[in-house]
């Protein structure tokens, strides 16, 4: 994925330009190919042993809008656009800490208490993964490898450091956000083993 660096901004000459104190920087992308086919990724991409992995974070996360892969002019492939993944979407972050009342719901007290209710047990269908390998073994009978070593690194990621991120996302969300990740990892890297 393309490097992000997250800036926090000291002075106010610098917050009249943006809406918050926070602000993501990330490195340009110069496109050469939306959605290279397979050949061309073989042929061009310096980092092609990453293309089956980018399907398998695509199958264990959850994401339901499709695999989108850039190649870029510095020969690298890039995954995007994952906003998403894992069972959490935008139609829950958007509220997220909003405290709007509608028809006697407020819609962040609902937001919380929908996401820590939800029920993880269908967390990384191993189905839906069987089907993604599959589709991917079409195009290289020997990606396997490469398709499952997300499922092996997400479970060497060590608490201290899942709790590092959630921290700072925290500084963006209610922390309820964080509690639903805080119950999502340790179901992801459980289900991660069995696939």
């Amino acid at each position: 994925m393309p490097d992000a660096v997250l800036f926090r901004l000291g002075n106010d000459k610098a917050l009249e330009r943006f809406r918050t104190e926070y602000v993501i920087g990330e490195r340009f992308l110069n496109v050469v190919e939306e959605n290279p086919s397979y050949d061309v990724v073989q042929e061009t991409a310096v980092n092609r042993e990453q293309y089956f992995a980018f399907y398998g974070l695509y199958a264990m996360t959850g994401e339901g809008d499709g695999v989108e892969i850039l190649l870029a002019d510095d020969k690298k492939i890039y995954r995007v656009d994952t906003t998403d993944a894992f069972p959490i979407s935008n139609r829950f972050l958007d509220i997220a800490g909003v405290n709007f009342e509608t028809d006697g719901i407020n819609l962040n007290a609902e937001t919380k208490r929908s996401l820590l209710s939800l029920n993880f047990n269908k967390t990384m269908s191993r189905s839906n993964c069987d089907f993604c390998l599959k589709q991917c073994l079409k195009e290289d009978p020997d990606c396997s490898r490469r398709f499952l070593e997300p499922f092996e690194r997400i479970q060497q990621i060590p608490q201290d450091h899942i709790d590092g991120f959630l921290d700072t996302l925290c500084y963006f969300y209610p922390d309820y956000i964080g509690d639903f990740f805080k119950l999502f990892f340790p179901v992801c890297k459980s289900s991660a083993r069995h696939i």
